[in-house]
């Protein structure tokens, strides 16, 4: 049996590669967001109890209380809420949903790897800006990321906080991004996974 040449952009994500290499050489693994620490006793018995409860197939958007909460949290209708199994799928469906052949995806480099995949998949081609690395860290290049949209381009894919760079976008960087996007009437896609890690005061 044959799968469709499309299939071939689809290799082993590096991130559980990176993971066997960190357990074979005992190495402290900041590529992914394990937990250190078990889990608080009051969250298992809370998830105890739920099995009892909880036996049948979910609504396909998700469960309506978990929506609610999720659009009260966001200022947003339940309606307008869709619950996944985790970012890797929401990226793929939003991907799927949004993009199309003839259409391009910018994306911040470096990037999570299942972006390009996922757009290569919808049929779009992914435009790369690289972020710029100085003395202190990462920085955005704003006048590179607008060059870089064309009128081909349809959707921008960011990563805030960024992994694997560690990065964290100042509050007037995500307003320019924001401002971009209705500039050039684009689709903005901000993957935030690690939205709750952070040292101290929470980041504006």
């Amino acid at each position: 049996m044959r799968l469709h040449p499309r299939t071939r952009v689809a290799r082993e994500s590096i991130f559980p590669k990176m993971s066997q290499l960190a357990a074979r050489l005992q190495a402290v693994n900041l590529g992914q967001g394990f937990p250190s620490n078990p889990p608080p006793a009051f969250l298992l018995e809370a998830v105890r109890k739920a099995l009892g409860r909880y036996d049948q197939y979910a609504p396909p958007a998700g469960l309506p209380l978990l929506r609610e909460a999720l659009a009260e949290e966001f200022g947003v209708e339940p309606e307008n809420v869709v619950v996944t199994s985790g970012a890797t799928e929401a990226i793929h469906v939003l991907l799927q949903s949004l993009v199309g052949p003839g259409d391009e995806v910018v994306v911040l480099e470096p990037f999570f790897d299942v972006y390009l995949p996922d757009a290569f998949l919808a049929g779009a081609e992914a435009r790369l800006v690289r972020l710029e690395l100085g003395e202190k860290g990462f920085r955005l290049d704003l006048l590179a990321l607008e060059k870089a949209i064309t009128p081909r381009t349809r959707l921008l894919l960011v990563n805030a906080p960024m992994n694997p760079p560690g990065l964290v976008f100042r509050e007037e960087e995500l307003r320019a991004l924001a401002t971009l996007a209705q500039r050039y009437d684009l689709f903005l896609v901000s993957d935030e996974v690690y939205d709750e890690l952070y040292f101290g005061q929470r980041p504006r």
